[in-house]
């Protein structure tokens, strides 16, 4: 098994300096993961916890240049708000990469949340394979100071990630739907994806849903490729189970070519659905609006049809959340995930990692501390989980705008996460 490597070193500011409570905990650096046909692009996020101040950071990547090459690093949307003028970024045709950044007074807070992220290409004639993102020792040491009085340098623990990297389509352009699981009376999100080799200035999504047992809900955009488009339109027609998602994209910036999901289908699952497998299809939406694809201007705007693989809901009594275990890929520690989108009106969705079977509960807070809502109570097998917030009270009311918190707890494991709600 291949492995790309992150290194990482922090340097603390003596305790003396700053008066806080330490929780006990150790500082960590995470890594995510992803899924990603070869050829295609992915961005890997890398989260950190610090329970003392830090005045230096410093991230060794080295991977592979035959399977990955790194366009960019970015640091927005996370913890870093600023990089000090000492920050710098060095890489090499050899597939390494340093970035170190240090402010001697201090300048990144205890908490928990983003450090950056990585955005990499894979190379079409990469193998089909899960790679590792894990620590190593570098081949040389590095010292980090903050001043007279700081502590050195200390290594995180560190939570090691994978890409699994998967063949790409059976023909160029594509669109396929990834399969879900849900329980009756329960929200579940189904992802579109799609892959094009060119230009693309528009994409029609028709679909089919084969039973009334799943009600549409909504869609999101965010976090998608369609939230790259200049217009997003969604029509529905519940009685026959259709609807056309179409994302109209600026000629000017079209769907660049890549891969990815384009968008995310919410149903409500019916309550007194019954034990099923409701089949999502393509169709031609109200008998004349296909799938399609159409080509940019410059490439001479012809419209054509992808190749297409279905999806599928499953629906039983035991498994109310999305999960991605089908796919092979296991977590190995607990974790619970930023809510997307954030802030969100009315849906959002929430994912955690269990890397064993366990009973859990997933719940809601009002920021006065009184619980509003049990998203999910019950033993759930190992892997990455996903649920849908619907902004409703466990009543079954719209909850007011404002600052909510939502959290994961295990017998292990207690977690959580800031949310908002904006209407």
């Amino acid at each position: 098994m291949k492995r790309l490597i992150i290194a990482c070193l922090f340097t603390m500011l003596s305790s003396s300096l700053v008066a806080m409570d330490d929780p006990g905990l150790p500082d960590t650096v995470r890594v995510g993961t992803a899924q990603v046909y070869a050829g295609g692009k992915f961005l890997l996020p890398v989260d950190f916890f610090n329970d003392e101040l830090l005045s230096a950071v410093e991230l060794v990547f080295e991977f592979e240049p035959a399977v990955f090459s790194l366009d960019s690093i970015s640091v927005v949307g996370g913890r870093l708000d600023y990089l000090p003028d000492s920050a710098f970024i060095r890489r090499d045709s050899g597939g390494l990469l340093n970035f170190w950044a240090y402010d001697p007074e201090g300048w990144i807070p205890t908490g928990n949340g983003l450090m950056c992220n990585l955005h990499f290409q894979v190379s079409p004639l990469a193998f089909p394979a899960h790679y590792e993102i894990d620590t190593a020792r570098w081949f040389f040491s590095r010292t980090l100071f903050a001043d007279s009085a700081a502590t050195g340098a200390i290594s995180p623990q560190f939570i090691k990630g994978i890409v699994n990297v998967i063949e790409a389509p059976p023909v160029a352009d594509s669109v396929w739907v990834e399969n879900a699981a849900a329980t009756p009376g329960q929200s579940v999100a189904v992802d579109v994806y799609g892959y094009n080799e060119e230009n693309l200035a528009l994409v029609n999504l028709a679909l089919a849903y084969s039973s009334d047992d799943l009600i549409y809900d909504t869609t999101i955009f965010s976090g998608t490729r369609g939230d790259l488009a200049q217009g997003e339109f969604v029509s529905v027609n519940s009685g026959l189970r259709q609807l056309l998602i179409t994302l109209d994209y600026d000629e000017a910036e079209p769907l660049a070519p890549g891969t990815g999901p384009l968008a995310t289908i919410v149903f409500q699952v019916s309550p007194t659905a019954g034990e099923q497998t409701v089949i999502v299809d393509s169709t031609r939406y109200l008998g004349s609006q296909p799938l399609q694809f159409q080509f940019t201007t410059e490439l001479g705007g012809m419209a054509f049809t992808p190749y297409f693989s279905p999806g599928s809901v499953a629906i039983s009594g035991t498994a109310g959340i999305d999960d991605d275990n089908d796919r092979g890929i296991l977590p190995e520690r607990y974790y619970l995930g930023q809510n997307a989108p954030n802030p969100f009106n009315p849906t959002t969705l929430i994912s955690f990692d269990l890397p064993r079977r366990c009973e859990i509960t997933l719940e809601v807070f009002n920021i006065l501390g009184r619980q509003v809502a049990i998203l999910a109570q019950g033993e759930l097998p190992a892997g990455r989980h996903r649920i849908v917030f619907d902004g409703k009270d466990s009543g079954g009311e719209p909850l007011s705008s404002g600052i909510y918190f939502y959290r994961l707890k295990t017998d292990e494991y207690t977690q959580s996460r800031k949310m908002t709600l904006l209407k």
